[in-house]
């Protein structure tokens, strides 16, 4: 468009041409630019699909169609995602939601405000996702609502829509107000592996301590609530999960995190001998073959034994339990010999509980680690890649492969 840089000026008594100043013309200007905007944002559709990972469906008026890139999305349209599948939702205020698979979001609002500022109110009835924006459009005017599940719903929820070949457990502690006194209140934690390869929290409790009790009323709470097909359950050596977990989950083995063993190990080693010994005690899961580690392992209890018994003890000691990963695919002995993905999950959970300080009961404690594990939860539900390969997981079953190998971790001299 081409803008007159002069105008014409009628008066009484003649006609004279003017320049227009550079303040009006910068008005000028920007009121062209706000009704192009305003052109721009009474044309563009509120919501569209920006991306899609079949099978997904957009229902209308009681009609499903297949989800596809560019789809214009309306008040009261219901998106749904199935197995696998995955969708990006652009808002007309740039801001984005993600849907994990088998969700369903009901776009109860989409329009411009009567104040002429967006607003949306989304209601996600099942399934995670997660709402993102950019900085620059953090502090546009909007109303954006979002609807999710309650934490009580999210850790009560049924787990029998898949199995779960492995769970992990572990617990950590925070302080609490119980009957007008502060005592150390036990966070456990549970989370597991499905047979497609991605990640879930499985469930999460608050209890006086970490006996037998508490550990088997919380695996039977799990249990109840149908997680099939546990392979194994990797955990520390806790003495009152070690006793339940036979009871509870019959026919799943357990492993003792490597990395909890390790600490146990260094204990008994003075200061200036730690370096050496757990440089040693790693070539045992170095190994390419379950009996490679067995036979690395008794070497390496053999070396200790001159100098370090105690140790040695304990890495004896430990060997079914702590090779017990070793019974399953390759691939997947460096995620499933240890609880360090749970060990980041906790590390969170005390961050967020060191802001509380001291909470006032166990429902808080439930709530705040709840919300936690909800959005932690919810990443995984719409990560792009999964924790363990379909392919790998398809040979759970299957003996673990044999590889030949030439070299061997030599051990430190």
């Amino acid at each position: 468009m081409v803008v007159a840089k002069e105008r014409i000026i009628l008066s009484a008594q003649s006609a004279t041409l003017e320049r227009p100043t550079e303040n009006e013309m910068k008005k000028l200007m920007m009121t062209l630019a706000l009704c192009g905007l305003a052109i721009n944002a009474l044309a563009a559709p509120q919501a569209v699909v920006e991306a899609v990972q079949s099978p997904a469906w957009r229902d209308r008026d009681g009609r499903a169609q297949p989800l596809a890139p560019g789809m214009e999305l309306l008040s009261r349209d219901r998106v749904r995602t199935g197995d696998g599948s995955r969708a990006y939702l652009r808002l007309a205020d740039g801001s984005t939601v993600k849907l994990g698979e088998n969700a369903v979001l009901l776009a109860e609002r989409l329009g411009p405000h009567e104040r002429q500022f967006f607003s949306a109110a989304l209601d996600v009835a099942k399934g995670a996702f997660r709402f993102t924006t950019d900085k620059l459009r953090k502090l546009s005017r909007r109303d954006v609502t979002i609807r999710v599940a309650t934490v009580t719903v999210f850790r009560t929820r049924r787990l029998d829509h898949v199995e779960f070949p492995y769970v992990y457990l572990d617990a950590t502690y925070i302080k609490a107000r119980i009957n007008h006194r502060i005592v150390s209140r036990a966070v456990v934690v549970a989370t597991g592996v499905t047979l497609n390869g991605d990640r879930e929290v499985l469930g999460v409790d608050v209890g006086d301590s970490e006996d037998e009790v508490f550990w088997t009323a919380f695996l039977r709470g799990l249990k109840d609530r149908g997680p099939g097909g546990v392979r194994l359950v990797i955990s520390d050596a806790h003495a009152g999960l070690k006793a339940s977990i036979p009871r509870v989950l019959a026919g799943a083995g357990w492993q003792r995190c490597k990395v909890h063993l390790m600490r146990n190990i260094l204990g008994t080693v003075p200061s200036a001998s730690k370096d050496m010994v757990a440089a040693t005690v790693r070539t045992i899961f170095a190994q390419p073959t379950a009996e490679a580690c067995r036979a690395q392992l008794h070497e390496v209890v053999a070396i200790l034994e001159r100098q370090f018994p105690k140790a040695a003890a304990i890495l004896e000691n430990a060997e079914v339990d702590v090779l017990a990963h070793t019974a399953f695919p390759r691939a997947h002995w460096r995620k499933i010999a240890s609880t360090n993905p749970l060990e980041r999950i906790n590390k969170e959970i005390k961050r967020r509980s060191n802001v509380v300080g001291i909470f006032p009961d166990d429902a808080s404690v439930i709530r705040l680690v709840g919300a936690v594990l909800l959005d932690q939860h919810d990443d995984w539900a719409i990560a792009e890649r999964r924790y363990l390969s379909e392919e790998s997981m398809a040979q759970i079953d299957t003996d673990p492969e044999e590889v030949s190998t030439t070299t061997t971790a030599a051990l430190p001299a």
